[in-house]
């Protein structure tokens, strides 16, 4: 929260601010001390009291007060400069991505099962489209909110994630449209039927449920919505995934229909229908990056990919 009575009218203009000056504020305002901020930077500490000196001096205003016992805060000047440096720095550093790079180099940020068994598939139509684009893909198991900040800072040149998307400078396409459905054991009473008419048939159903999932709190919050209160008995975050869970009769599943392969799993597939809202997987990259060309085709090879991943039989 930024401090209040140290806000003043329109600043002057702002040619005596400089990069260093920003990446400073962001840095002591996002570790909430000057000697934490040092260390992350790589400065002494008087730099650091240096520069939001001079930072100070060049908007007229003071941008952090101290409070005896409490540490810092920022002023409304403070809070307002910090939030515009993030971006302002985030561009520069994509800018310096597109300046180091190399042409028709491609570097995609992915974590996702359904979508990785499509990219062999969207690799090779790519290479038959746009044999100059070398993809990169990484898989990594950071959160979406870093897979982000990579984007914005021009480490990775576009990344999949599920809508909606972290607060950024990004353009995006949806690539997958994904239903929810039911997975349950073979034994289950409703491994019969073949879909759901109401959620009201959960009710009395205990579920397993994967807690790194960025859609539970939304499937959660659909079923309270619906009269059901989840009857959740073991939130897991194994890298194996629900479905040895649900087929070794722990409880069923709510999960993306392209994370389940039935017959390999031992698990029945219950679907429902427009119960619930389908998960929605983009690509997105920063929107002022100068790969078009090359991230409109991987888009294009990555749609073709996963619609016809989507169509084969699992």
């Amino acid at each position: 929260m930024a401090a209040q009575g140290a806000s003043v009218m329109a600043p002057p203009a702002l040619g005596g601010v400089e990069p260093r000056h920003l990446a400073t504020l962001a840095a002591v305002a996002q570790e909430g001390s000057f000697k934490v901020a040092a260390e992350r930077l790589g400065y002494a500490l008087s730099a650091v009291s240096q520069q939001v000196t001079q930072l100070e001096r060049a908007l007229g205003a003071p941008v952090v007060v101290r409070t005896p016992g409490q540490g810092l805060e920022l002023t409304e000047v403070g809070a307002l400069v910090a939030r515009h440096a993030r971006g302002i720095l985030a561009q520069l550093d994509a800018a310096g991505a597109d300046l180091r790079g190399e042409a028709g180099a491609l570097r995609v940020g992915i974590h996702d099962r359904a979508v990785m068994d499509a990219i062999p598939r969207a690799i090779a139509l790519l290479a038959a489209r746009a044999p100059d684009v070398a993809l990169t893909v990484r898989d990594n198991d950071r959160s979406p909110e870093a897979r982000a900040d990579a984007v914005r800072r021009g480490e990775l040149d576009a990344a999949l994630d599920d809508l909606p998307l972290p607060d950024g400078p990004f353009a995006s396409a949806e690539v997958l449209r994904d239903p929810i459905v039911l997975v349950v054991a073979p034994d289950s009473p409703l491994a019969e039927q073949r879909e759901l008419d109401s959620l009201d048939e959960l009710r009395d159903v205990a579920l397993v449920a994967d807690v790194g999932w960025p859609m539970l709190p939304l499937v959660e919050d659909q079923l309270r919505a619906a009269g059901v209160r989840p009857r959740i008995t073991m939130r897991s975050r194994l890298a194996t995934g629900l479905l040895p869970l649900v087929a070794a009769g722990l409880g069923s599943a709510l999960v993306p229909r392209t994370a389940v392969d039935e017959h390999r799993a031992g698990v029945v597939v219950v679907g429902l229908g427009d119960l619930l809202p389908p998960r929605r997987v983009a690509v997105y990259w920063h929107r002022d990056r100068r790969r078009v060309p090359a991230l409109r085709a991987f888009r294009e090879a990555l749609c073709a990919a996963v619609r016809t991943s989507a169509e084969t039989p699992r």
